[in-house]
């Protein structure tokens, strides 16, 4: 789903964080120049994974994407446009449904998107994280003063988040 954007003017790296299955292989197997690998033997963790992965990035932008997420064909090229009309710093949006093996669960609920659409993300932040990184686009200039806190085992995302959004355009 990364390298089949409408945007095409991307580079896909894939940071393999010390995995046990066949991705180096099924990478080397792809034939395209915009795509990169980066492997471990041992695991290191996904926040030193992703700061990795920031840090051999060539990018104006940078977007997350996990072994287990898609995305929508047009994702990139609409971030993009939004923060470039916005001129923001960083562009998210609501994960509409989750997909698992059994049933299709929806979230967040529509009271939820219409405050937050309202411009009171915020406030809900500080309620609890509803910015997956799956819908995170944000610019390298930004996230690299950030970057992701390598000593936090869990919720990595929205320690990244909360420190980020206040400072930046989003």
């Amino acid at each position: 789903s990364c390298l089949n954007q409408t945007y095409k003017n991307i580079e896909v790296i894939v940071v393999d964080d010390g995995s046990t299955d066949n991705t180096k292989e099924i990478v080397k197997s792809i034939h395209d120049n915009r795509l990169k690998y980066y492997g471990y033997k041992k695991n290191k963790g996904a926040c030193y994974a992703r700061n990795d992965g920031i840090n051999q990035s060539t990018g104006e932008y940078i977007a997350f994407n996990d072994s287990d997420d898609i995305y929508l064909t047009n994702k990139i090229e609409e971030q993009i446009n939004n923060m470039k009309k916005t001129k923001s710093d960083m562009d998210f949006s609501i994960v509409r449904m989750v997909l698992d093996k059994n049933n299709t669960i929806h979230f967040p609920n529509e009271s939820h998107i219409k405050s937050i659409n309202n411009g009171n993300y915020i406030d809900q932040l500080v309620k609890g994280n509803f910015i997956s990184m799956i819908t995170i686009l944000v610019k390298k200039s930004v996230i690299t003063k950030y970057m992701f806190d390598e000593e936090i085992p869990r919720w990595q995302d929205y320690d990244l988040v909360l420190r980020m959004i206040p400072d930046i355009k989003v």
